[in-house]
């Protein structure tokens, strides 16, 4: 089920299990450790702590904006990828 509201999304990662997500600089941190994916900052956010104004214009709370993560993918992008960025970002979550 996708979430229609703050209080749904909330509700559907708290049925997952998620108790806290960590810090964007502890994903990163973590993340830097995995040398054969290519993490980066978009380059509109690129050292700006400040939430997208994107998110904001849809109504999402500047500090649950702040944790917002986004994946691309490309042409190049193949199954193998996604499944490495999972593991990573769940690693991460869990450190």
């Amino acid at each position: 089920m996708e979430p229609s509201s703050k209080a749904d999304a909330i509700r559907v990662i708290e049925e997952a299990g998620v108790v806290a997500a960590p810090s964007l600089r502890t994903l990163w941190r973590h993340l830097g450790r995995h040398k054969d994916q290519q993490w980066r900052d978009a380059a509109c956010q690129a050292g700006v702590h400040a939430p997208a104004q994107t998110l904001l214009a849809m109504d999402i709370d500047p500090e649950l904006a702040l944790g917002a993560l986004r994946l691309s993918l490309g042409r190049g992008t193949v199954e193998a990828d996604i499944h490495a960025a999972v593991s990573a970002l769940a690693e991460a979550a869990q450190s």
